[in-house]
């Protein structure tokens, strides 16, 4: 077992009240990895050959693996060019990875276009910080976490992440209280 095949099956087994996995196509995670040029032992390698889709946060996020990957990131047969898609949120927001230098992103940036937005975001994170991130969060973390403006670092979008958490269980708690 490679180290990212234990983080990503320990990330599994620790979030799996939040999780669905459906089963890939013996070999269609294979030839979508292969097709994309995907490192097989990389985080997103892992995640291709081994799942179709992965669904977190209670169905509010979806990972694409195996077939799903290979379909949305082609258009007639061809990849394309700059952009390879990784998930969705059921609301409409998108993500998806860069596969070149661009002005927005470096190569293997994480983007994120937000429903109703008109161009992706960058998101300061890799892919394998991102499968983290997906298979570690909340709901709440899927609700007005997006930034806009200047990149954060890993560190800073965590730290955001984190501060955002704090206040909406402050939040939950204040509102338990008036129930109360």
């Amino acid at each position: 077992m490679t180290p990212n095949t234990k983080i990503f099956t320990d990330l599994l087994r620790e979030n799996r009240t939040y999780l669905t996995v459906s089963a890939s196509e013996y070999g269609a995670g294979d030839k979508a990895a292969k097709a994309l040029h995907i490192l097989p032992d990389s985080m997103l390698g892992i995640l291709v050959r081994h799942c179709e889709t992965v669904a977190c946060a209670g169905g509010l996020l979806h990972l694409y693996g195996g077939e799903q990957l290979l379909t949305r990131s082609t258009k007639s047969g061809k990849l394309f060019s700059e952009l390879l898609f990784l998930g969705d949120t059921t609301d409409g927001g998108l993500f998806a990875v860069s596969r070149v230098d661009t002005t927005i992103a470096k190569r293997g940036e994480v983007l994120f276009l937000g429903p109703g937005a008109l161009n992706f975001e960058p998101m300061g994170i890799d892919t394998a910080e991102f499968i983290r991130w997906a298979l570690q969060s909340r709901e709440e973390m899927l609700k007005g976490v997006w930034l806009t403006g200047p990149v954060l670092s890993p560190r800073a979008l965590k730290k955001h992440i984190t501060a955002k958490l704090d206040l909406l269980d402050r939040l939950d708690m204040l509102k338990t209280e008036e129930n109360a």
